[in-house]
């Protein structure tokens, strides 16, 4: 049971890759099950055409994958189990060995390489490896690895990974790990929901909820059986045609223009395959926290505005695609307002797929979509708090950090959806559109954040789609501040001040 759910975990990794070749801005040229190529280190590899750069600008021929499947949650990876070849269930070779061998290959045939690890296990949180591993994108933490000597901890790590590859020194080992990845990966039904909306984008049937056999686990074992392991843009055509997979999909229109913008890396990889140009910001932040708080008001704002002056023009479509924070998809709104004349659409993510919101500019609903509740801040403070709760209710949240760290704030507006807070409570952009427009006039018409003195504190927890449509709409209320929620710190009222009332001509 445990082997076939770990086989169909690296089979729907593999056809995750495999969409990549149908998307029309794809770099990638071929993907490939159980390489022959790379034995040691060979569960998926992603090869690309010439001329492909990673998200640091630096060249990149392929991606090789080593996917581990854990049937429950009761482990973690150590630096111990790097050496122990039981963990990934052999009998001579370490996972380490096989980095190392693989990096040997990538080497000796000058192909420039990722290896990444890919598994429901994350570093324990007690052993120094975690400390070293990188939760913006993966890599190991070389400048927290190399601190101290041997007898430190980060120093008997390098010891214990010298001697079991039988190396000279650290810098030999530091370029063997320049390159190794760990990635934590989902569930295995939530790694199918993420291949489904992967499919249907591509071109491809996706899988009815409930099947008991999945076609795409099933047919990655016919091909390995038939020495079929590799496909192409041709192939990967041919073969789901053949097998009735093929499904007809709405694709960008040829005359828009994709973009990406993103802040984090966990399940956007892939952004530069489905995007004319993108901008990755995730190397200011550490996981999703900031590293330097000033980033949010000069850093941050400065790259996104650089960066959508030199790909917007007045007048053109465009598709964005926001796999960034809230308070980046607000700025983005913020900086394409509706008076500057472009027609944008948004790639939203949620639990049900992905889907492309169109901000049409249609008769407004007369109904009221929101229902607004004042709540009491401090008393005699002036300015004021909005707590958008779309997704979910976030008063208890809100009120806890106002109450302890926001004297300023005299009221409390929560602003919940007639239909209840839920995961479809914003049905698309249309929708979206409505929201941010009702919400807009009832902030103009109680004056909240059109001075200094009232300032608005924009709390909220909504999809991206709607908050970008809302910060399209700001202009005419100048004085805000954003703020982020840290997801993981499991603490009530965890918010901090993101950006606040730029000014960009």
């Amino acid at each position: 049971m445990a082997r076939q759910q770990g086989d169909d975990y690296q089979a729907r990794w593999f056809w995750l890759q495999a969409c990549a070749l149908l998307d029309d801005l794809s770099k990638v040229e071929r993907v490939v099950y159980e390489d022959d190529e790379l034995k040691s280190f060979d569960d998926v590899a992603v090869y690309y055409r010439p001329g492909y750069k990673n998200e640091k600008g630096l060249q990149l021929d392929a991606d090789f994958y080593q996917v581990k499947f854990h049937v429950t949650s009761a482990g973690s990876l150590t630096s111990e189990s790097f050496c122990d070849p039981a963990f990934i269930g052999a009998t001579k070779y370490s996972l380490l060995q096989r980095i190392k061998n693989a990096h040997d290959h990538c080497c000796a045939n000058q192909i420039n390489h990722r290896l990444t690890i890919y598994t429901p296990w994350l570093p324990h949180p007690d052993n120094k490896l975690a400390e070293v591993h990188s939760l913006s994108d993966g890599h190991i933490r070389w400048s927290t690895l190399a601190e101290g000597g041997d007898r430190s901890q980060s120093g008997k790590i390098r010891k214990l990974w010298r001697e079991h590859l039988n190396l000279k020194n650290d810098g030999e080992l530091r370029q063997i790990l320049a390159n190794v990845r760990i990635k934590q990966g989902p569930t295995l039904d939530d790694l199918a929901v993420n291949l489904n909306w992967r499919l249907k984008s591509a071109g491809l049937m996706p899988v009815e909820e409930g099947r008991l056999i999945h076609p795409y686990d099933e047919l990655t074992k016919k091909l390995l059986m038939a020495n079929m392991n590799e496909l192409t843009n041709e192939s990967l055509l041919e073969i789901c045609g053949r097998e009735g997979l093929i499904f007809k999909a709405t694709s960008r229109a040829a005359d828009v223009t994709s973009l990406g913008i993103r802040s984090f890396l966990q399940w956007t990889e892939d952004l530069q395959n489905q995007t004319h140009s993108m901008i990755c910001l995730s190397e200011h932040f550490s996981g999703r926290v900031i590293k330097n708080i000033n980033d949010w008001n000069n850093k941050i704002p400065n790259l996104v505005e650089t960066f959508l002056r030199q790909q917007i023009a007045r007048g053109g479509s465009y598709r964005i695609h926001l796999d960034t924070h809230s308070s980046i998809a607000y700025l983005v709104g913020y900086l394409i307002p509706e008076k500057i004349g472009v027609n944008v659409e948004v790639v939203q993510h949620s639990g049900r797929g992905r889907s492309i919101w169109h901000y049409a500019d249609e008769q407004e609903t007369a109904s009221s979509l929101w229902e607004f509740i004042q709540e009491d801040g401090h008393h005699e403070a002036e300015e004021s708090a909005l707590a958008i709760g779309l997704s979910h209710n976030i008063k208890e949240d809100v009120m806890s950090y106002i109450r302890e760290s926001m004297p300023s704030v005299g009221r409390i507006i929560l602003a919940v959806p007639v239909s209840g807070p839920s995961s479809s409570a914003v049905r698309d952009g249309a929708h979206a559109n409505d929201l941010a427009n009702q919400l807009i006039q009832y902030l103009r018409a109680k004056g909240i954040g059109m001075s200094k003195e009232n300032r608005l504190h924009i709390f909220s927890a909504a999809p991206n789609g709607f908050i970008f449509s809302l910060g399209r709409k700001m202009q005419s209320i100048p004085h805000w501040v954003l703020y982020e929620y840290d997801f993981g710190s499991g603490v009530i009222g965890a918010y901090s001040p993101s950006i606040m009332n730029i000014n960009r001509s």
